[in-house]
């Protein structure tokens, strides 16, 4: 599938985070995800429904990732499917930053690995 078909996984992904968020849940702090610094999950959702979507790897990848830090840090779990996270790994040359790959085990699942990859925790709420 080309990118513009992945975002509309992408959203459909966001849209069925954002049916369970309460108003305490906006209140949430989250970390920056691209060019929006930390804040609330509130201050993220605005930021990120203000962008125009241009369809590509990169657009894909931060839609994603706005719906993975919002699920977990309102407490539940990533809800990227393996394949949106798969796609996003096997196009990563598209929307990452230059700079090293993180050391990722084998046995690390698609969801994980995209996470770590666009340089986020994605068990940010796990006591280690």
């Amino acid at each position: 599938m080309r990118a513009a078909e992945w975002l509309i996984e992408a959203e459909r992904v966001l849209d069925d985070v954002l049916e369970s968020l309460s108003r305490e849940d906006r209140r949430k702090s989250v970390p920056a995800v691209g060019d929006v610094p930390a804040g609330t999950i509130d201050v993220l959702l605005k930021a990120h429904a203000e962008r125009e979507p241009d369809g590509t790897w990169a657009d894909v990848a931060r839609t994603a990732l706005v719906a993975h830090e919002v699920s977990i840090h309102r407490g539940s779990v990533n809800p990227l499917t393996e394949d949106l996270a798969r796609a996003l790994c096997d196009h990563a040359a598209q929307w990452r930053e230059p700079g090293p790959e993180p050391e990722l085990p084998a046995d690390v699942s698609w969801r994980d690995r995209f996470v770590l990859l666009a340089g986020h925790d994605p068990h940010p709420l796990w006591d280690r």
